[in-house]
């Protein structure tokens, strides 16, 4: 378990991380380039377009490559990225138009990791050992969530929205010096030719077929376009209406990730105890406040409920294959 412990320290400091750009990527756009309204929309569909554009043809081509090498470059991908925007930032080069690419560029990077991540991790414990990975994976993913946004806040108020960003640009960076330590040698998988668009096909098709599965990505269709709507309200409110300042808002955005995650919890205890029917509605109901707690004033697409479920399809497959 040796090399399992180096990803789950490597993911714990880049959950923290990223729940620090969380705040810092749109204060940049709104504190350096007085970005507008739609401006700080457009950031936010540049970094979660890659999701729809991608996800599928990814998840194809993952089928058929090593993994670990693939999670590597991501991590190390999106640590150049983020420290090329800092750069940008002190040194006043920095424009709208190239930070909305470079958000593109760091979307595209974080769909490659979080497909290739989630069937990585059973080649690398095991199936006994699965449930136990996930479970600690998990908790680090909800601990940062907490306390990531308090701490981007502070970052941000000290040395500015650009500068924080470099706080995550290091998270990146251990973590891919971490994945790049682990020894485990990953079975390679099979060779044969990959037809994507048949595959994209037959996924989408039972993905339509499925009512559970539709009505999942249905919810989580309407939640992510919301969310999105409200993260762009809400930090240009507290902005330039309330004149709050970078770490009190990261306070707020920390208090919002644990209602969220106190939800999760009373439905899952609902769903427990509760009758047949009562217990359908209850999962459906914590399996929303899951996607809405995970990404805590932020799209919740990498973590809906729909995509969490592909994800334990895929680690199914993958540890039939060890």
């Amino acid at each position: 378990m040796a090399d399992f412990g180096k990803l789950w320290a490597a993911q714990s400091v880049s959950a923290f991380g990223s729940q620090i750009t969380l705040l810092a990527l749109p204060l940049t756009a709104i504190y350096t380039l007085h970005a507008e309204a739609w401006q700080v929309g457009l950031l936010g569909t540049a970094e979660w377009l890659p999701f729809l554009l991608l996800a599928l043809p990814a998840g194809v081509w993952g089928d058929r490559r090593v993994r670990r090498p693939v999670l590597v470059a991501a991590d190390l991908g999106r640590a150049l990225v983020l420290a090329a925007v800092v750069v940008a930032a002190v040194s006043g080069a920095l424009t709208f138009p190239l930070l909305l690419i470079l958000t593109f560029v760091f979307g595209a990077g974080t769909v490659l990791f979080e497909v290739f991540y989630y069937s990585y991790v059973p080649s690398l414990v095991g199936a006994d050992a699965l449930l136990g990975a996930n479970s600690r994976l998990q908790a680090s993913e909800s601990v940062a969530q907490i306390g990531g946004p308090g701490l981007g806040g502070l970052l941000v108020q000290a040395v500015t929205a650009p500068v924080a960003l470099l706080a995550d640009a290091v998270s990146f960076l251990l973590s891919g010096l971490a994945l790049a330590s682990i020894r485990a040698r990953e079975r390679a998988p099979e060779t044969a030719a990959v037809r994507v668009l048949p595959q994209l096909r037959e996924g989408l098709a039972f993905s339509v077929r499925n009512r559970l599965v539709l009505t999942l990505l249905g919810t989580a269709a309407i939640c992510n376009f919301f969310l999105q709507w409200i993260m762009v309200l809400f930090t240009l409110f507290c902005v330039r209406e309330r004149h709050l300042d970078a770490g009190l808002i990261g306070l707020i955005l920390a208090a919002g990730a644990v209602g969220g995650l106190a939800g999760s919890v009373v439905a899952t205890v609902v769903a427990t105890v509760g009758s047949p029917s009562a217990t359908h509605t209850a999962r459906m109901r914590s399996a929303t406040a899951c996607a809405s707690a995970s990404r805590a004033g932020r799209s919740a697409a990498p973590h809906s409920p729909a995509v969490a479920m592909s994800r334990r399809w895929d680690q199914r497959r993958a540890s039939s294959r060890t």
